[in-house]
C-alpha cells in the first residue's frame, strides 16, 4: 500500500489529480476503514480576463495658441469657458463647466522666442562695455537703428572723460564743493568722436508663434572709479510688446464662438471644500 501512495504522488499527470477518500466498509461483519485512491481530470476554471485600468488623468498643455484654438473648436459646448491671464502669460480653458465627474483644465503657455528672450535676459543689468560689444555682435541680424556695424564700432573705440572743477564761493547763493563731468564718447566710421545713441531698435518676434516686432531699448551708460564703462539697458516697451502680443492671442479666443462660449480675463482656481460636522453621533 505505501508503494501504491508513492508511486500515485510520483506520476501525477499534468491535468489530473489524486484523490485519497477513506471510506468505512460495512458490507461485512467486521466494519473496517479502507483508504481509496483515485485519480480525477482536473476542470480548472478559466483564468479571470483582466481589467483594464483607466487611463491616467489628461493634462492637456499647448504653446501654439493655433493648435489651442483648433482643439478648442473641435470639442467647445455651451458650458466652455475660457480665461486668460496676460501678466502670467498663461490661458486655461475648461470645456465643460458643468461636468458632474471633474473636469479638465487646458492651458496654452506661449513660448518665448528665444532671440526675444536674449535681449530681455540683460535689461536691467549693468553690462561691461567689451562684453556689451560681443552680445551686440551675436545680436547683430534683429538690431534696426542704429545699423549693428555702426553700433559696433561706437561701442568698440568708446572713451570716458573727466572734468573736475572745485568751486569755493562765499554767500547765499554760490557753489561749493567738487563738480564732476563726465563725457562717454565713442568713435564713428569716419574716425571721428560721435556721441553714443540713447536707444536701439531691434526687431524680433516675442513669442515663437508671433509675427516679429519693433521693440526700442533705452541705453544708459556710467564709469566706475577705475574710468571702466558699463552700459545698463532698460524698457518699457518690451512689456507693452509682450501685452499686446498676447492680446492678439486673447482676441483670436473671443472670435471661436462669441455666442456660447464665455471668453475673459481671469484665471481657473481649485479650493477645497468645508464640511459640516454630521449631528448623528
Amino acid at each position: 500500500m505505501e508503494q501504491v501512495v508513492k508511486d500515485l504522488l510520483r506520476k501525477v499527470q499534468q491535468g489530473e489529480e489524486t484523490v485519497f477518500d477513506v471510506v468505512k466498509d460495512v458490507s461485512g461483519e467486521n466494519p473496517k476503514m479502507q483508504l481509496v485512491v483515485t485519480s480525477k481530470k482536473l476542470n480548472p476554471e478559466p483564468p479571470p480576463v483582466p481589467v483594464k485600468a483607466e487611463s491616467p488623468k489628461r493634462v492637456h498643455g499647448f504653446g501654439s495658441i493655433d493648435g489651442f484654438v483648433k482643439y478648442i473648436t473641435k470639442y467647445k459646448s455651451d458650458d466652455t469657458v475660457i480665461l486668460a491671464d496676460p501678466i502670467k502669460q498663461i490661458v486655461q480653458c475648461v470645456l465643460n463647466e458643468k461636468a458632474a465627474n471633474g473636469f479638465e483644465v487646458l492651458t496654452y503657455k506661449p513660448i518665448v522666442h528665444p532671440l526675444y528672450s536674449a535681449w530681455k535676459a540683460v535689461l536691467k543689468q549693468q553690462i561691461e562695455v567689451t562684453e556689451f560689444v560681443k552680445f551686440l555682435i551675436q545680436m547683430k541680424r534683429t538690431i534696426v537703428n542704429p545699423t549693428s556695424d555702426s553700433l559696433t564700432l561706437l561701442f568698440s573705440q568708446i572713451k570716458a572723460a573727466k572734468n573736475m572743477t572745485v568751486h569755493k564761493g562765499v554767500g547765499a547763493k554760490t557753489i561749493n564743493g567738487i563738480i564732476c563731468e563726465i563725457e562717454i564718447m565713442g568713435t564713428g566710421l569716419d574716425k571721428q568722436e560721435a556721441h553714443l545713441p540713447d536707444s536701439i531698435l531691434i526687431h524680433v518676434p516675442v513669442f515663437c508663434d508671433s509675427e516679429s516686432i519693433n521693440v526700442n531699448l533705452d541705453l544708459m551708460l556710467s564709469v566706475d572709479q577705475d574710468n571702466d564703462i558699463f552700459v545698463t539697458m532698460a524698457s518699457s516697451d518690451a512689456m507693452t510688446a509682450e501685452i499686446a502680443t498676447f492680446e492678439q492671442y486673447v482676441a483670436k479666443l473671443n472670435a471661436i464662438d462669441p455666442e456660447h462660449v464665455t471668453c475673459s480675463l481671469g484665471e481657473v482656481r481649485h479650493q477645497g471644500w468645508d464640511y459640516l460636522r454630521s449631528n448623528n453621533g
